[in-house]
C-alpha cells in the first residue's frame, strides 16, 4: 500500500546507541611555542600559584581535553602528581564564579602527559562537563616537588578568538598579561573531546552538505589517504599509506594503504609489495585512477634494490584487475634513487600517463639529473618521455605533482621542485601530442608549488597550489585561457590542494576545506571544525557533484590518521521552518542526511531540544500544518514512533540504511515532538526520493 512504500524506510530508524565522543573545539591556531611566561603549577615556582585561563564557546559535553604548552627549559621534567581542571561562569571582565572543578590524578590513564618539548596534556574528566555557551576554562598541574609547565599561545599573530587569556596570582583577581608592547591579546592553545550539541548547518554549498565519513584505520599512530578515485557511488577507491612498527626493532615499515567504498562504508584492501627490508621497507601510494572498475592503476614510490645493487626509492605502480592488486615493473634508475610518482592521467586503457619526480642518469641532460617524470604506458610497457628542463634550479630539480589530461594530444602538468620543494619559477607543461613544452604561470610569493590541475577545454585550464610570503602561507589560483595564465585568487579562503571541475562555472578545491568556484569568485563552501587540522589532498566525483568525495588526513592526539569527506546531496532533505513568533525561542532543528539511494545509510537528528525527555517522531505522507499546542504541526500523523528520548544535550540521533524498491519522488513529512515542561515541536523536514 503507498502508507507502507511511503512511510516505512523511514519508520526503520533506530536511536543510534551512545553518542560517539569527538572533537568539539578547538583553539590552536598559530601555536609557534611562544610562552606566556605565565606558570600553571602548583606549587608555585616563585613563591606564587599562578593560574591561567581562557574563554571558549560551545554547547555541549565536554569529556576529554587536548592541551599544548612549553616545557621547563629543558630542564628535568618534574613528578606530575594530579591536574586541577576548572570552568568558570563566562563575564566580560573574565572568570566569574567556578561552575566546575575537576582533580584527576596521575598515574592512570585518564590524565596523559608528556613534558618535553611541546609540552602536551591530554585528560579525560572524571564525569562530563555539560557547556551551555561561553565558560572560562583553565588547567593547573600539581608537582611532587618544584615544577613548571606554561601555556602556549595560539592564535598569536590573528588576535584572539573571544577574550584574550587571563591570569591570576595565589586565587587573587583576574588580570590580563601585560607585556613592553602592551597587554597580551592571544589565546591558550587547547582542544575540547567529547558530544556537540550545537544545531547541525547544512552548510553553504549549493549541491548539499559535506559530512566525515568514518574510515577503517590500521594499528597505527601515522596513516594518511593521497588520493581518491570515485567511478559511482557505490565503487570508490582511496589510497596512501600507513606506519607499522616493528618489534624488534623499534623501527617502522611505511606500507601502502588501499580501501574501497561500496556505497555503504570503507573496507581495507591489502596491496602486496616487496616486504624486503623488515624495519626499513617504504612504500606508499600517492595516486589512484581507473578506466574501469577492474581496470584500476595506482602508483606511489617503493624502497628497492634496482639491478646493479644500488638500494632506494623508485617507482611503484600497482593495478586492480577487479579481484587483487600486482605491482607492474617500471623503469629505475641506475646508480641512483629518488623516484616517484604523484599523479596518473587515463586517456584510454593504452594510453595512460605517470607524473612525479625522476633521477636521470642514463642521458639526455647530465648525470643525476632531478628531473620531472612524464611516465607514458601503451598497454604492454613503460616508457620514460622527456620534458622541459630549465635550468632555473640546477640543484634542486623540477617535479610534477599533478596531471589533467582533455584527449590524447591536449594534457596539462604542474608541480615545481624535486621532492615536493616549493621554488621560484613555475612548472607547467603541456603535451600536444608528440611533445611536452614549458607554459609558465604566475610565480607569487617569495616560494611556491602548483598542487593541482584541472583541464576543462583547451581554453579554461586550473591550476591551484601555494606560495609563502613574509606573513605565511597562501593558497591560490590560476587560470589558462587559450594564450596565457593569470592569477585568480591570490589568497583563497580555502582549497589549494586538489582540483575538480564539472564545468566552466562549477569548479571545486579542497584543502583545509572546501572551496567552489561558481564562475566569478572563489568562495569556502565546507569547513571542519570538528577534526583537528583536516587536510584533504585528494577529490573526485563520477560525474556529478552529489558523487564528490574528498580524502587526506587529520590529527587525533599528535597521531595522523585517514580523513573523508562526501558531499550529500541537498535534493533529498527540504528544512521546513517552524518559528513561535515573538520573542519565542527558535525551533529544535531537525536535519536529515543521507542519499536515499539503496544500501545508503541514512540518519535523522534533532538539536537543540529540551534535555533527556520523553520524545516522539511524527512521519507522514503528506503535510498537515495544524496548529497545536502553541505550535504546528507539520506532518499527518501516519506513523509516529514513541518511546525516545533526547540526551543530555538535548539531542537525538536516529540512524540506519536506505532500503532497495523505493520509488523515485517518494517523499516522506518527518516532525519531533519533545514532552519537558510541556510540548516542543521541532522544524519539519521533508524527505524526497531523487
Amino acid at each position: 500500500m503507498t502508507l507502507t512504500r511511503t512511510i516505512l524506510p523511514l519508520a526503520l530508524l533506530a536511536s543510534a546507541a551512545g553518542a560517539q565522543q569527538e572533537l568539539i573545539y578547538q583553539q590552536f591556531g598559530n601555536t609557534t611555542g611562544i610562552d606566556t611566561d605565565v606558570e600553571s603549577c602548583i606549587p608555585g615556582l616563585f613563591g606564587k600559584v599562578y593560574e591561567a585561563a581562557d574563554d571558549f564557546d560551545l554547547v555541549g559535553s565536554i569529556e576529554r581535553l587536548y592541551i599544548v604548552g612549553n616545557d621547563c627549559f629543558g630542564c628535568v621534567p618534574p613528578t606530575v602528581a594530579a591536574a586541577h581542571v576548572r570552568f568558570y561562569e563566562w563575564t566580560a571582565a573574565g572568570p566569574g564564579a567556578l561552575q566546575q572543578e575537576y582533580l584527576v590524578p596521575a598515574g592512570g590513564s585518564a590524565l596523559l602527559y608528556d613534558l618535553s618539548a611541546p609540552a602536551t596534556l591530554d585528560i579525560t574528566l572524571p564525569t562530563p562537563f555539560e557547556a551551555g555557551g561561553q565558560h572560562f576554562l583553565s588547567v593547573q598541574l600539581e608537582f611532587t616537588g618544584f615544577g613548571y609547565w606554561g601555556w602556549w599561545v595560539a592564535n598569536y599573530d590573528d588576535g584572539p578568538h573571544g577574550s584574550p587569556l587571563m591570569v591570576r596570582a595565589d586565587g587573587g583577581s583576574w588580570e590580563t598579561v601585560d607585556t613592553p608592547m602592551g597587554p597580551l591579546d592571544t589565546d591558550l592553545g587547547f582542544a575540547l573531546w567529547g558530544i556537540d550539541a550545537t544545531p547541525p548547518t547544512p552548510g553553504t554549498d549549493p549541491h548539499g552538505s559535506w559530512t566525515v565519513v568514518p574510515t577503517p584505520e590500521p594499528v597505527t599512530e601515522h596513516a594518511i589517504l593521497r588520493d581518491v578515485e570515485v567511478l559511482a557511488a557505490d565503487d570508490a577507491w582511496a589510497v596512501g599509506e600507513w606506519m607499522d612498527l616493528v618489534l624488534p626493532p623499534y623501527t617502522s615499515d611505511t606500507k601502502p594503504l588501499a580501501m574501497h567504498w561500496d556505497g555503504t562504508q570503507w573496507t581495507l584492501v591489502t596491496v602486496p609489495f616487496p616486504n624486503l627490508y623488515v624495519g626499513g621497507n617504504w612504500c606508499d601510494l600517492e595516486a589512484v585512477r581507473a578506466a574501469a572498475p577492474d581496470d584500476v592503476w595506482a602508483a606511489g614510490t617503493l624502497n628497492k634494490q634496482a639491478p646493479e645493487g644500488w638500494v632506494g626509492t623508485h617507482l611503484f605502480v600497482t593495478h586492480w584487475n577487479g579481484s587483487t592488486w600486482t605491482e607492474i615493473p617500471s623503469p629505475m634508475s641506475i646508480n641512483a634513487s629518488g623516484n616517484f610518482v604523484d599523479d596518473i592521467a587515463i586517456v584510454a586503457p593504452d594510453d595512460i600517463w605517470f607524473v612525479g619526480d625522476w633521477i636521470d642518469t642514463q642521458g639526455g641532460q647530465g648525470l643525476g639529473l632531478k628531473k620531472a617524470l612524464t611516465m607514458h604506458w601503451d598497454g604492454s610497457s613503460f616508457t620514460i618521455v622527456e620534458n622541459p628542463f630549465f635550468d632555473n634550479d640546477p640543484i634542486g630539480g623540477h617535479g610534477l605533482t599533478s596531471i589533467s589530461a582533455l584527449s590524447s594530444d591536449d594534457i596539462w602538468a604542474v608541480g615545481g621542485g624535486h621532492d615536493g620543494d616549493y621554488v621560484g619559477f613555475s612548472e607547467i607543461v603541456h603535451w600536444n601530442g608528440s611533445t611536452w613544452t614549458y607554459e609558465p604561470g604566475p610565480t607569487p610569493g617569495w616560494f611556491h608549488r602548483l598542487w593541482a590541475v584541472e583541464a576543462i577545454a583547451p581554453d579554461d585550464v586550473w591550476a591551484c597550489g601555494d606560495y609563502q610570503d613574509a606573513i605565511g602561507y597562501h593558497a591560490f589560483f590560476i587560470h589558462w585561457d587559450g594564450s596565457g595564465w593569470s592569477m585568480i585568487d591570490d589568497d583563497a579562503p580555502a582549497g589549494g590542494a586538489s582540483l575538480l571541475a564539472f564545468g566552466p562555472d562549477e569548479v571545486y578545491s579542497s584543502g583545509g576545506g572546501i572551496a567552489r568556484w561558481d564562475g566569478s569568485s572563489w568562495s569556502q563552501v565546507a569547513e571542519f571544525s570538528t577534526v583537528l587540522g583536516p587536510s584533504l589532498i585528494g577529490l573526485d566525483a563520477a560525474g556529478t557533484p552529489e558523487t564528490m568525495w574528498a580524502v587526506g588526513r587529520e590529527l587525533v592526539v599528535q597521531s595522523l590518521l585517514p580523513l573523508a569527506v562526501r558531499l550529500v546531496g541537498s535534493e533529498a532533505w527540504t528544512t521546513v521552518p517552524v518559528s513561535g513568533g515573538g520573542d519565542a525561542a527558535p525551533a529544535p532543528l531537525l536535519l536529515g542526511e543521507g542519499l536515499l539511494q539503496a544500501g545508503t545509510p541514512v540518519s535523522v537528528t534533532l538539536a537543540g531540544a529540551p534535555a533527556s525527555v520523553p520524545t516522539v517522531m511524527v512521519l507522514g505522507e503528506s503535510a498537515l500544518m495544524l496548529p497545536l499546542k502553541g505550535s504546528l504541526l507539520v506532518p499527518s500523523p501516519d506513523v509516529v514512533l514513541a518511546g525516545l528520548v533526547t540526551d543530555e544535550t538535548g539531542r537525538l540521533v536516529l540512524t540506519g540504511t536506505w532500503p532497495a524498491g523505493v520509488p523515485v519522488g517518494t517523499s516522506t513529512w518527518l516532525q519531533a515532538w519533545a514532552h519537558g515542561a510541556a510540548w516542543t515541536a521541532s522544524d519539519g523536514l521533508l524527505a524526497t526520493v531523487p
